[in-house]
């Protein structure tokens, strides 16, 4: 995963970007600039999520 991935969440259909680390969680930002909330969590989580479908990576 690289800075600037894009990833859509089913559960909200909104689109976040991934920003970086925090020790060894994956931080994924929104991309609305109105819409602050990020979202953090662990590699395996994120390979879990892209697995079931729960997040979906963008390409561009």
């Amino acid at each position: 995963m690289k800075k600037k991935d894009m990833f859509k969440a089913s559960y909200n259909k909104k689109i976040y970007e991934f920003v970086g680390k925090w020790g060894c969680d994956i931080i994924l930002s929104p991309v609305e600039a109105e819409d602050d909330q990020c979202l953090i969590y662990t590699a395996n989580e994120i390979k879990e999520f892209l697995e079931t479908g729960e997040l979906e990576r963008i390409i561009k």
